[in-house]
């Protein structure tokens, strides 16, 4: 006849369980964690090389944003290359599934690849002006350092408008850097920091107190030179 348990032994079973859970669950967490940044790698890579295809085939021009009206959407321009809109969401991001549904995305357009504003939207006195023509890849003096797209943060647009940051701003507001960056970008999203495609089509990681030290840099990799 098999002997039950007894009460000492269920307990003591029972509290090894409750510490193999313990010790598994933080690994489990941080797998999780380690899928969603692959995913989120991937998607930025994918959108990169939509973006390369349309400037060759669009005379070396880059997509246009939101910013010039939601059909210029740049996640609307590059359907015709494979970007879908689950591309366009990462699976860490706490707002996927609202922007999955408002046709949002969570990476952002580089404002700085959507060429000049007349003077007087810079300074303020006019709004609503949309941006001349997009500058050509091949006037990018430095496509390994420039950024195309960065993952935005959860403060930023849900919907189609919320395509791009304005990163100009950071540049005349540089004792508030650190808050804009905070505001603007997903800085520590993923293990280590926020995920970004270069206009050469290479994946770049950025810690939080990297960027914003690159960012303070008279040639940060946000800011474009033609």
């Amino acid at each position: 006849m098999k002997r039950a348990f007894s009460l000492m032994e269920l307990l003591v079973s029972l509290a090894i369980l409750t510490i193999l859970a313990a010790i598994a669950l933080p690994a489990l967490s941080q797998a999780q964690a380690r899928a969603r940044q692959v995913t989120c790698s991937s998607n930025l890579y994918q959108l990169g090389r939509a973006a390369l295809q349309y400037a060759a085939d669009h005379d070396e021009a880059l997509p246009l944003t939101s910013h010039s009206g939601p059909v210029h959407a740049w996640g609307i321009t590059l359907q015709a290359y494979g970007v879908t809109p689950v591309l366009r969401i990462c699976p860490g991001d706490p707002l996927a599934s609202v922007r999955l549904t408002q046709g949002g995305t969570s990476y952002a357009w580089n404002e700085n690849l959507l060429s000049e504003l007349p003077k007087s939207h810079e300074a303020g006195t006019s709004q609503g002006v949309a941006y001349i023509a997009p500058p050509r890849l091949d006037q990018l003096n430095q496509p390994t350092r420039t950024l195309l797209l960065i993952e935005q943060s959860g403060l930023s647009g849900t919907d189609t408008w919320g395509d791009h940051i304005h990163n100009r701003a950071w540049q005349r507001h540089p004792k508030r850097l650190l808050e804009m960056l905070q505001s603007d970008l997903a800085l520590r999203r993923h293990p280590g920091g926020v995920l970004a495609i270069c206009a050469d089509g290479h994946l770049q990681h950025f810690s939080p107190g990297q960027l914003e030290e690159q960012v303070r840099q008279e040639h940060d990799t946000l800011r474009v030179t033609f």
